[in-house]
């Protein structure tokens, strides 16, 4: 396979998050498991991604989620902020590009609602079948 076949098979999608959203991805990481790392947090927001656009959360609880992250976590101007760099398949991208316009909020917007879902269904009220669906996915990610 090509260099430049492959690259179209997968597209970036970064944005930059307010710290506040890397430290509660953070907690969510160390409550499901105690070793975090890079792989953990990220594989814990495609989980919560993929929640999303499979269409597991409705519109309007999505449109809710991110009103609420920023209740939760509001910005100053010139806060700090962390890059937040995926690469999804083509597919996923077209996915993600559908929600943006059911929804009516940009990638920034549904990253934030995204990892205050997470946090949501972790810390503040843990879901015992997702905490186990991620408890299984660390492990994985250990093997």
């Amino acid at each position: 396979m090509s260099v430049s076949h492959a690259s179209r098979r997968y597209r970036p999608l970064e944005v930059k998050l307010p710290e506040a959203y890397r430290e509660a991805l953070n907690r969510v990481a160390t409550e499901v498991a105690p070793d975090v790392s890079p792989e953990l947090r990220k594989a814990l927001l495609l989980f919560f991604f993929h929640r999303f656009l499979a269409g597991e959360v409705p519109v309007q609880r999505v449109q809710e989620a991110h009103l609420q992250a920023r209740s939760a976590f509001p910005e100053a101007r010139g806060s700090a902020r962390c890059r937040v760099s995926l690469k999804v398949s083509a597919r996923v991208y077209e996915q993600f590009q559908s929600l943006q316009q059911r929804v009516g909020l940009n990638k920034t917007e549904i990253l934030k609602a995204v990892v205050y879902a997470a946090l949501v269904h972790t810390v503040q009220s843990p879901d015992a079948l997702v905490m186990r669906e991620l408890q299984a996915l660390s492990f994985a990610l250990d093997c």
